[in-house]
């Protein structure tokens, strides 16, 4: 009897989302058609480590999203997948909500959600697995938690000012509820970057750090933890934005990045005409072997000052440090992180660098592309 209730839900479960993917195609056809409908779309991930959080690839290692951008309002689809390896189980948390912004007396700005949450099996491991074939990692297989379905009713809130630097508040519930408050930064024509500190349901502490990167056709999102280095980062894209105009220019003095093998992203500040300040952490996260499988954090962290001599030359002179850590999975630490069971890997090799260095680059669209210096690094 409950292999058939089981089956029941799991039915009506998947029509359900076939009749909102339903809608959602005749929301597109109806509202594109006058101009004022976009959308964002991409993924989530742990691996999106940024130099500051470790890549764990457990708890909230995976995601998938799709944002509808109406005149008034967007309708955000969420897919997280949640893995705990030291319990043995996983499950996933579908999140479908309406978001409204508001701004009062042009400087206060107040963002509203109300939406349904729902956890059970959504397919989460499937599309965990496809991108971990894809991009030759090893598969995460766990049981999931339960064959049944939980709804909870989301309502959150979000609130700052008009400035440059601004008192920053933020609120939920639903599965979870966490409150945060603290500071916002709005680091040139991109990027804005929170310091907040706060409290989850899950009975953890948070000092977070977050960066949210809007480029036009790509837009980059960022968070950490502090306190116990798990964090979580997105790449989505938005084929109704071109990569220039309406805010979205990067330029000199402002916020830049690029992924690769190596991952980049740099801050940069105007002090004279040609003189320019920056901080940039270049990083690398990854499997170095399968058996045992062994994780390594290899990140760069770097600041100092560039000076044009002409209109496409700059030398730079920085210093900065060199973590380089590897990891290996184990249960025995499993008890350092009691509230989630995470934290399950110990350290083989630990090492750090302080360096110094002087390069001479072309500039290209302001992107500075060293060809050649020296380092010192002790």
């Amino acid at each position: 009897m409950k292999s058939e209730k089981n089956w029941y839900i799991n039915t009506v479960v998947k029509k359900t989302i076939l009749l909102i993917v339903a809608l959602l195609l005749s929301c597109v056809v109806v509202f594109a058609s006058d101009g004022n409908f976009s959308f964002d779309c991409g993924v989530g991930n742990d691996s999106f480590t940024r130099g500051l959080s470790r890549n764990e690839d457990d708890f909230k290692s995976y995601a998938l999203y799709l944002d509808l951008f109406f005149k008034d309002f967007d309708i955000l689809f969420d897919l997280d997948a949640y893995t705990f390896k030291s319990e043995n189980y996983r499950y996933d948390l579908l999140t479908v909500e309406v978001n409204k912004s508001f701004v009062f007396k042009d400087f206060y700005h107040l963002k509203a959600y109300l939406g349904l949450q729902a956890k059970g099996n959504f397919g989460g491991e499937f599309f965990q697995n496809n991108l971990h074939r894809w991009s030759k990692i090893t598969e995460v297989f766990l049981p999931y938690e339960s064959d049944e379905y939980r709804f909870f009713l989301r309502a959150a809130a979000e609130g700052y000012l008009d400035y440059t630097i601004s008192p920053y508040l933020y609120a939920k519930t639903g599965f979870d509820w966490a409150v945060e408050g603290g500071a916002r930064l709005e680091a040139g024509e991109t990027t804005a970057i929170y310091l907040t500190y706060g409290y989850d349901s899950f009975g953890e502490n948070e000092l977070n750090l977050r960066m949210d990167s809007d480029y036009g056709f790509l837009i980059t999102t960022y968070k950490t933890n502090l306190l116990n280095h798990f964090g979580f980062g997105t790449i989505l894209i938005n084929p109704f934005k071109k990569m220039q105009g309406n805010g979205t220019t990067v330029t000199g003095t402002d916020y830049m990045t690029h992924h690769g093998k190596y991952s980049m992203y740099e801050v940069r500040f105007p002090v004279l005409d040609e003189l320019t300040a920056f901080v940039n952490v270049l990083y690398e996260t990854g499997e170095m072997d399968h058996n045992p499988l062994i994780r390594k954090e290899d990140n760069w962290y770097s600041a100092g000052a560039g000076y044009k001599i002409c209109s496409f030359v700059e030398l730079r002179l920085y210093g900065g440090a060199h973590y380089f850590e590897t990891r290996e999975d184990s249960e025995i630490e499993s008890s350092l992180d009691p509230v989630f069971g995470l934290g399950s890997r110990i350290k083989i090799i630990e090492a750090f660098h302080v360096t110094l260095s002087a390069e001479a680059g072309l500039l290209w669209e302001d992107e500075f592309e060293a060809f050649g210096g020296w380092s010192l690094t002790f």
